[in-house]
């Protein structure tokens, strides 16, 4: 898999991947197009502007989170050496140098990097038996708990046959706007992200799934394990 993957990307352009609700999309004229090919997936009102990116239309359900998978899943097998996975508006989440960051991080040998301002842990803790988020939000101290029978603990052990949920200790941004490169998808097979998604497909809220703030959290782990 990996040798066949390599051979794919040679001479391709890496993948800037935009999860777009309603967002103003003006920023991406900034984005160098020698470099990317940008992927718009749109879920909300049609664009008036091509802004000479491939647009591919979805269904608004499963959060940035669906559309991402949706990626990779369709492009499994000609995956660029790496790609970027954003929001439609990064820069409530991530600096005014977010471009030029990530660009930093095409050229650089850093395999998965969050570009957001904000990083947050989230563990678990024996003395009360439940996983805690702790971090710096927006310039203030965040605490939040989650049970172990929320959707941390279940999303985890349906991909994972031999997840230990009390060795959870992970970072993570806010946001969902990471790079990464694409030998950490290629760890997983193709029918790994079609049970992620799936999994977002069956929510009990498809549009807002609370499985889809729980891949927000754990992409790291999931491209990492």
């Amino acid at each position: 898999m990996y040798l066949n993957s390599y051979h794919y990307y040679i001479n391709m352009k890496n993948h800037f991947v935009i999860s777009r609700y309603n967002e103003n999309l003006d920023w991406v004229v900034n984005i160098d197009y020698n470099i990317y090919d940008v992927f718009i997936y749109n879920k909300g009102n049609k664009l008036t502007n091509s802004y000479n990116c491939k647009i591919i239309e979805l269904d608004n359900i499963g959060r940035e989170s669906h559309t991402y998978l949706f990626h990779i899943i369709n492009n499994y097998y000609k995956l660029p050496e790496k790609i970027i996975f954003t929001q439609g508006y990064p820069f409530d989440h991530v600096q005014p140098s977010f471009i030029n960051d990530v660009n930093n991080f095409i050229y650089n040998r850093n395999n998965f990097h969050y570009f957001s301002k904000d990083i947050l842990s989230i563990k678990y803790v024996k003395e009360s038996d439940n996983f805690i988020e702790t971090g710096i939000l927006n310039g203030n101290m965040w605490k939040n708990f989650h049970q172990l029978n929320s959707p941390i603990k279940k999303v985890m052990e349906k991909l994972f046959q031999n997840f230990d949920y009390k060795k959870l200790d992970i970072l993570f941004g806010t946001g969902a706007i990471y790079g990464l490169n694409t030998k950490l998808i290629l760890k997983h097979d193709q029918q790994f992200y079609l049970n992620c998604i799936e999994i977002l497909n069956n929510s009990l809220n498809i549009v807002n799934p609370e499985e889809g703030h729980i891949f927000e959290r754990l992409w790291f782990y999931i491209f990492n394990l």
